[in-house]
C-alpha cells in the first residue's frame, strides 16, 4: 500500500526508466544476447533459406552473426525507446522496490531512521516530560489521599495517554491552527518537516532503489519481462 500510494508521488516511471543507460544495459544482457543471437539466426536461416544456409560455410555464417551483434548498440538504444513509450505493461515498480528492500533489508531501516529520526526524538523527549509531569501529580495525590489500588490505575492511564498525546502532536493538526493572533502555531511535528522529509525520502530512493543495479534486472527477469 505504502508503495502503490507514495512511489507514484516521488518519482513516475518514465523518470525511472530514463535511468538505465543504453550501455549498462547491453552489458547486463550481452551474454543471454549472444546465445540468443546465434540460435536465432541458425533457427531464421534454417527455416528461411534451409538450402542456402546448409550450404554456407561455417567462417560465413559466423560473419553474420559477428555482423548481427555490432548491430546490438543500436539496437539497445532503439529498445529502451520501444520500451519507454509502453514502459507500465513491461515493468511492475512495485515488485523493484519490494525486491530490493527485501535484498537489502538494512535500507528501510536507514530510510527510517534518516526520515524519523527528529520525530522520534521528540517522542521520547515529549513522553519523558509528559511522565514527569503526570508522576508529580501522582505523588501528590498519594500523599494526601494515599490509596495503594491507585497506583496501577495511574500507571495504566499515564503509559495510555503519554504515547497517545505523543503520537497525537506527531501527526496532528494535519493543517496549522493559528491562536492569538497567530502567535501560537499547533502543527503536527512530522507534518511541519514534509518538505524536508520528502527531499530525504527521494534522494535514498533514487540513489539506492531507482538505480541500474535494480533496474535492469527487474525489467529483464520481472513477471513482466515476458512481454
Amino acid at each position: 500500500g505504502m508503495i502503490r500510494n507514495v512511489i507514484p508521488k516521488v518519482i513516475t516511471l518514465e523518470e525511472i526508466f530514463a535511468r538505465i543507460d543504453p550501455k549498462v544495459l547491453q552489458q547486463e544482457i550481452e551474454a543471454p544476447l549472444a546465445a540468443a543471437v546465434v540460435a536465432t539466426i541458425e533457427d531464421v536461416g534454417h527455416e528461411t533459406f534451409p538450402d542456402i544456409w546448409q550450404g554456407l560455410p561455417k567462417f560465413s555464417r559466423q560473419e553474420i552473426v559477428i555482423r548481427v551483434q555490432e548491430e546490438v548498440p543500436r539496437f539497445m538504444v532503439d529498445l529502451k525507446e520501444r520500451v519507454q513509450a509502453d514502459i507500465s505493461s513491461v515493468f511492475d515498480v512495485e515488485e523493484m522496490v519490494v525486491t530490493a528492500l527485501c535484498r537489502e533489508k538494512q535500507l528501510l531501516n536507514h530510510m527510517f531512521i534518516t526520515c524519523g529520526f527528529k520525530d522520534l526524538e521528540f517522542l521520547i523527549n515529549l513522553g519523558a516530560h509528559l511522565g514527569l509531569y503526570f508522576g508529580i501529580i501522582q505523588m501528590l495525590q498519594q500523599y494526601f489521599w494515599p490509596v495503594g489500588w491507585t497506583l496501577p490505575v495511574y500507571g495504566a492511564v499515564v503509559g495510555f495517554l503519554t504515547n497517545w498525546i505523543a503520537i497525537k502532536l506527531v501527526f496532528w493538526p494535519v493543517h496549522p491552527k493559528r491562536f492569538c493572533g497567530g502567535c501560537i502555531v499547533l502543527h503536527g511535528q512530522f507534518l511541519q518537516r514534509q518538505y524536508e522529509v520528502s527531499a530525504e525520502y527521494a534522494a535514498i530512493f533514487a540513489d539506492n532503489i531507482a538505480s541500474s543495479r535494480n533496474l535492469i534486472p527487474a525489467v529483464i527477469r520481472g513477471h513482466c519481462s515476458d512481454k
